[in-house]
């Protein structure tokens, strides 16, 4: 009787350190991906068109019925960002969760195993999108401004302030610390001294910071299923 020798199967396993040296995805191209992810998908795209429509809808009525007074530039202006500050954190939720909802972290974990990159790139690429949307803030308020001017002979008024919100007295103590759109406000008019810098820290490490790092413990230990 004869016997066939046979050779073991070759070990095809990737080790780590066959991974050494290799360049990994580059902070670009992870960021470019985000944004993708934030306009390429159903959800996202109808976000950012119902945000369009709102801004346009909000010019037109105000050309239409409003007063002389809130015709200027700024009120315009201020009238097109409040889409935004209602509907951007919503763009940002739906990039933090779009890897769970859609199942695609997976396949993005997968290509780039160091998660927190692909966190990095989720926020540079959602700050980089909003950065986008109030300048097209700007242009949209521009535009209504200019067409209110020429069109229906309004005096022209390009003067951009920043106005402090109204605030309940007994809370100006607390709202110097915890809201954000007063603490940015002498960041935006350039008057900006050291108290401002403790309240605006303060207001955004508790609004941002707390949420973020939350966040980002629970998408690097969460089991990618």
């Amino acid at each position: 009787m004869s016997t066939t020798a046979t050779r073991p199967a070759p070990d095809t396993r990737v080790r780590a350190t066959d991974l050494a040296g290799r360049p990994g995805v580059a902070m670009g191209r992870l960021v470019h991906v985000e944004l993708r992810k934030m306009v390429d998908t159903r959800a996202g795209r109808w976000l950012l068109i119902g945000i369009a429509a709102v801004c346009a809808l909000v010019v037109t009525l105000v050309l239409i019925w409003g007063e002389t007074g809130d015709v200027t530039y700024a009120s315009l202006f201020g009238l097109t960002t409040f889409p935004l500050i209602l509907l951007l954190p919503i763009m940002g939720i739906m990039t933090a969760t779009s890897e769970w909802s859609q199942r695609t972290g997976l396949v993005t974990f997968t290509l780039e195993p160091h998660r927190g990159r692909v966190i990095l790139a989720k926020a540079v690429a959602s700050v980089l999108l909003g950065l986008v949307l109030v300048a097209a803030a700007f242009v949209v308020a521009a535009v209504g401004h200019l067409a209110g001017v020429v069109a229906l002979d309004l005096p022209g008024s390009w003067a951009l302030g920043w106005s402090l919100v109204l605030l309940v007295s007994a809370l100006d103590g607390v709202a110097q610390w915890l809201d954000l759109s007063l603490v940015t406000e002498p960041l935006l008019a350039g008057t900006m001294q050291a108290s401002d810098w403790m309240h605006l820290g303060t207001s955004a490490l508790l609004w941002v910071g707390v949420p973020l790092a939350a966040g980002s413990w629970r998408v690097l230990t969460r089991e990618v299923k």
